[in-house]
């Protein structure tokens, strides 16, 4: 009886640091580069466009830029792309993903209408995305 009862004890001690080594080494993991090229999407608007897109580094910084139809550069911004975003029941540790992460948003404002390409390039990895071309009104 005494055999099982140490027996039983050291099991559950093992289980214990187990879980407080996976609790405080999760955390101090990198974090995870993008898995493929990143893709964007421009929309343009009057005299400004939005670009939405993802497979960025989590959390890396990203240098997006906007050409006209003659790819002269008109503006640039550096945004961050968002991390994932994991949810994880306490008792049982199973965790989801709710949104994946290594997305970007940027909106850019500037004196020019037509035609206008945009790119962004991921300052982590330096892979840049691929182009993506739209056309901005004229504000009336």
């Amino acid at each position: 009886m005494k055999h099982l009862l140490r027996h039983g004890k050291l099991v559950m001690l093992t289980m214990i640091l187990a879980l407080v080594g996976l609790t405080f080494a999760a955390p101090a993991m990198p974090a995870a580069h993008a898995a493929s090229q990143p893709s964007i999407t421009a929309t343009g608007y009057e005299q400004s466009v939005g670009v939405q897109g993802s497979g960025f580094t989590q959390g890396g910084r990203v240098f997006v830029a906007v050409y006209d139809a003659g790819y002269h550069r008109l503006t640039s911004t550096y945004v961050t792309a968002t991390r994932a975003t994991w949810v994880c029941l306490p008792i049982t540790h199973f965790c989801r993903n709710l949104a994946p992460g290594g997305a970007i948003n940027a909106y850019m404002d500037f004196g020019y209408f037509g035609y206008v390409h945009v790119i962004a390039r991921d300052l982590s990895t330096n892979t840049w995305s691929n182009w993506s071309t739209t056309h901005v009104a004229l504000i009336p």
